[in-house]
């Protein structure tokens, strides 16, 4: 007569025999014992079943759930002069290259609602204001940038207006999918930036876009 005994967890009954292992959403039995789906994996449900691959990408965190890809941008601002209302304040336009296809993202822009040459943006919500007076944090998924892959640089610019409008980072930062920060592999490429630069006529000095390369952060931020 077969065994009908019960496992313990997080072993798990297959035929007459305890295997590992029934694990929790996120988590994967390596033989032994349940642990974390490594970065770019994940396992939707709890169960026997092993961690699935994510899109090809290895910036996904690790012990991950859901296979949903988003960008983070982080900027420390070190210096803000605007000829304008500080409420009305040119928006930040950041777009971000992946190494795994080489092309740039939308423009992201870190003020609610705004819009760049009457074409919408992939909004991001504002913390603060006036805008990127301070340190600002903001979050766009994927359903609006498209593939996130591994950051390879940063562009920044102002929106265009009639008047000086300049912003200076001390720190710009990118995050995909909630894994490892990106950040400017040499500080001293964050130039400043005017936003009338930005206008068709450009003007004499000043910056109307920055590049920056990026680097991983080995650290948190």
């Amino acid at each position: 007569e077969g065994w009908s005994g019960e496992c313990a967890a997080p072993l798990a009954r297959e035929g007459e025999a305890c295997e590992c292992c029934w694990c929790e959403a996120g988590y994967s039995g390596d033989g032994a014992k349940c642990v974390p789906c490594q970065p770019g994996r994940y396992k939707p449900a709890p169960g026997t079943g092993k961690c699935e691959a994510c899109a090809g990408t290895d910036n996904l965190a690790e012990g991950q759930r859901t296979c949903a890809h988003s960008l983070e941008l982080y900027v420390e601002t070190a210096e803000r002069r605007t000829g304008y209302d500080p409420l009305h304040a040119a928006p930040l336009l950041l777009s971000v290259q992946y190494a795994e296809t080489g092309t740039w993202s939308p423009l992201i822009a870190m003020e609610s609602g705004a819009r760049a040459g009457g074409a919408p943006l992939a909004t991001a919500p504002q913390f603060g204001v006036p805008a990127l007076s301070s340190n600002t944090t903001a979050r766009v998924l994927a359903a609006e940038m498209g593939v996130v892959g591994t950051p390879v640089a940063v562009r920044y610019a102002l929106e265009a207006r009639a008047n000086s409008d300049l912003w200076l980072p001390r720190r710009v930062a990118v995050r995909p999918n909630g894994g490892r920060w990106y950040v400017a592999s040499d500080p001293a490429l964050l130039l400043p930036v005017d936003a009338v630069c930005a206008r068709p006529e450009g003007c004499a000095t000043g910056n109307a876009r920055v590049e920056v390369p990026l680097e991983a952060q080995p650290d948190a931020l």
